[in-house]
C-alpha cells in the first residue's frame, strides 16, 4: 500500500538534505572548500568510522558523528595527542577488528544487553499470562452470513509472458462476506491471477472492486480503494517487532494517531497476537508470522483481503488455528479470497471454490461440489490416477 517511487524520492531528498547541511557546516568550519576536502580517501574514512560505530543503528550513526574527524571525541583527543595524521590508520585498524569481533559495531554489545533484558521481561509476562490466554478453537459454532452483493468482479482476465499464456480469459466473482478459495495444481496460474488483480503483473480484461474499475491503477492505488494482499514469501521486516510490522500497513488507512493506535490494538487482539506484540518477528513461530503478514494487510482497512498460501509451512493444528482467525476476520466484514494447497483447510473454510488448471477456470462451486468433481480430481491426480480413483 506504499508507493515505492514516492518513498524512494523522499529518501533521496532526505539524504541529499543531510549531505547538503553537512557540506555547509564543513565549509564554515574550514573557511574555504576545495576538492581535497572530498577526496576518495576522506570518503573511505567516513565510511569506516560509521561502520565501526554501528552502521545499522541510529545510535551507531550518532556515535559515528562524535567519533568522526572534526567530531567531539576526535577534537578532545587531538588537543592532547595529535591524532590527525594517524586517524586513517586508527579507523582502518578499528574497522578490521569490528568485522572480526563485533559486526554490529561498537554499539552492538549495548543493543545485545538491552535485547536480553527485553526478552527476560517478555518471558516473565508469558509465564504470568499463560493460564489467562483464551484461544478460540475452530470447532466453535459460527454463524455464516449469507453472501452479499458482488464485491470483486473479474472478466476475461488474461496474462501472457511472451508466447506463454499464464492466465486465459478468467471470469470470477467474489461476493461480500464470503471466504472464496482459488485452488489448482502447481503452475496453474493462481499467484499470477492474484498478481494481476493486485496490479503487480500487466494483464488484459476487467477487474472491478466495489463497482470501481482497477485496471491501470498502480498496486498502492488499489490498496487505497480497499484491496489487501499477502504474499507467499511473507516478506516481514525482520528488524521490527510484531506491532511495528503491522503498523507499516496503516500508512494508507488515513487514520489519526489515536485512531491508528486503537485500530492496531483491535487487529492484534483479533488475530490473537497480544502475547507476542513486542517481540521481533524473527522470534515468533511460522504460524504467528503468517498472522502478522495478514494483520499488516488488514491494517490498511481492506474490503477484500487476498491471501496467497497463508497455511504454507503450518502443521494441522496450526492450520486449524489459522482457520479460526480467518473466520474472525470475516466476522468483521472483510471478504477473503484464499489460495492454498491445504485442501482440508480450503474445503472446511471456504463458502465457494474456483479451480484453475493451465490458466483457465475448470470448475466452480461449493466445497462438496468441488470435492466430487471429476475434472478437479483429474487436474490434481492426472488422468490415469483419476481413473483408478473413480474405479
Amino acid at each position: 500500500g506504499i508507493s515505492v517511487v514516492k518513498v524512494k524520492m523522499i529518501s533521496f531528498a532526505i539524504g541529499a538534505f543531510i549531505a547538503g547541511l553537512g557540506g555547509a557546516l564543513l565549509s564554515y568550519q574550514q573557511g574555504s572548500i576545495t576538492f581535497q576536502s572530498f577526496s576518495a580517501l576522506a570518503g573511505l574514512s567516513v565510511l569506516t568510522t560509521t561502520y565501526m560505530a554501528g552502521i545499522t543503528s541510529v545510535f551507531g550513526g550518532l556515535l559515528a558523528g562524535i567519533m568522526m574527524e572534526g567530531g567531539v571525541m576526535f577534537t578532545a583527543i587531538d588537543r592532547n595527542i595529535e591524532i590527525g595524521r594517524w586517524f586513517g590508520i586508527v579507523t582502518s585498524f578499528g574497522v578490521i577488528m569490528t568485522v572480526l569481533k563485533n559486526p554490529e559495531g561498537i554499539v552492538g554489545p549495548a543493543h545485545a544487553f538491552f535485547e536480553r533484558r527485553r526478552l527476560a521481561k517478555l518471558a516473565e509476562i508469558d509465564a504470568a499470562s499463560t493460564d489467562q490466554i483464551d484461544r478460540r478453537r475452530s470447532d466453535d459454532i459460527r454463524v455464516v452470513p449469507p453472501p452479499g452483493d458482488p464485491l470483486l468482479v473479474v472478466r476475461d482476465l488474461s496474462v501472457s509472458y511472451g508466447g506463454v499464456v499464464a492466465v486465459s480469459d478468467v471470469d470470477l466473482t467474489v461476493h461480500e462476506g464470503q471466504i472464496v478459495g482459488l485452488i489448482g495444481p502447481n503452475g496453474a496460474g493462481k499467484t499470477t491471477f492474484m498478481d494481476a488483480v493486485s496490479g503487480f503483473t500487466a494483464s488484459s480484461g476487467a477487474v472491478v472492486l466495489g463497482g470501481r474499475e482497477l485496471s491501470g491503477l498502480a498496486p498502492h492505488r488499489r490498496v487505497a480503494v480497499g484491496l489487501g494482499r499477502t504474499f507467499q514469501g511473507i516478506d516481514l521486516y525482520e528488524d521490527l517487532s510484531v506491532a511495528e510490522n503491522i503498523a507499516v500497513g496503516q500508512q494508507v488507512s488515513g487514520e489519526r494517531l489515536a485512531e491508528a493506535e486503537a485500530s492496531l490494538d483491535r487487529i492484534i487482539e483479533l488475530l490473537d497476537l497480544s502475547r507476542v506484540r513486542e517481540r521481533g518477528v524473527a522470534e515468533v513461530s511460522q504460524g504467528e508470522r503468517q498472522l502478522v503478514s495478514i494483520a499488516r494487510a488488514l491494517a490498511g482497512r481492506p474490503r477484500l483481503l487476498m491471501l496467497d498460501e497463508p497455511a504454507a509451512g503450518l502443521d494441522t493444528n496450526e492450520s486449524l488455528w489459522l482457520a479460526d482467525r480467518l473466520h474472525d476476520i470475516r466476522s468483521t466484514g472483510v471478504t477473503i479470497l484464499l489460495i492454498d494447497h491445504d485442501m482440508s483447510l480450503v474445503l472446511s473454510l471456504c463458502d465457494e471454490i474456483h479451480v484453475l488448471d493451465f490458466g483457465s477456470v475448470i470448475a466452480s462451486g461449493t466445497p462438496s461440489e468441488i470435492r466430487n468433481n471429476p475434472l478437479v480430481t483429474q487436474a490434481y491426480l492426472g488422468t490415469s490416477q483419476a481413473e483408478e480413483v473413480e474405479s
